[in-house]
């Protein structure tokens, strides 16, 4: 594992290429710049390089823990094993030590290479049933 980059707001991990070929089919990162996989469920999701980790993992229909969506109450605490982040605030809320172990918050978190998250917690979004149209009173015949 190599310690974070010089930028503050930049963690790199890793130097293995990952390949992230999905051989059960399309994984959605048709025009995303980046992807990540879960692990250990093996999960994909692509990642657009202006959005949060957290958010693109949820438009694809996964749940990762949280709570703040801003960095500081550390719920989404995940380990990053390949790849780098951007962080979108100036200091994340994690020590210099989490981030040089590779721990990142992905709700702060903006991919700038394909990833691989170690996110043992990482679950089925489940979307709420649409709401049933009002009735009318109108009859048709």
């Amino acid at each position: 594992m190599t310690a974070p980059a010089s930028d503050a707001g930049l963690l790199a991990v890793g130097t293995a290429p990952v390949a992230l070929a999905d051989a059960a089919g399309d994984d959605g990162a048709a025009g995303a710049a980046h992807r990540a996989t879960l692990r250990p469920s093996g999960w994909r999701f692509a990642c657009a390089s202006d959005a949060v980790l957290l958010r693109e993992a949820a438009r694809a229909g996964i749940r990762l823990p949280s709570s703040c969506r801003n960095g500081a109450c550390r719920a989404c605490m995940c380990r990053l094993l390949e790849g780098r982040v951007e962080y979108t605030v100036p200091w994340p809320g994690l020590s210099a030590d989490e981030k040089a172990e590779g721990w990142i918050l992905p709700c702060v978190a903006q991919a700038r290479a394909d990833l691989v998250i170690e996110a043992p917690q990482a679950g089925v979004l489940e979307r709420p049933a649409p709401a049933p149209l009002p009735l009318t009173g109108a009859r048709r015949g």
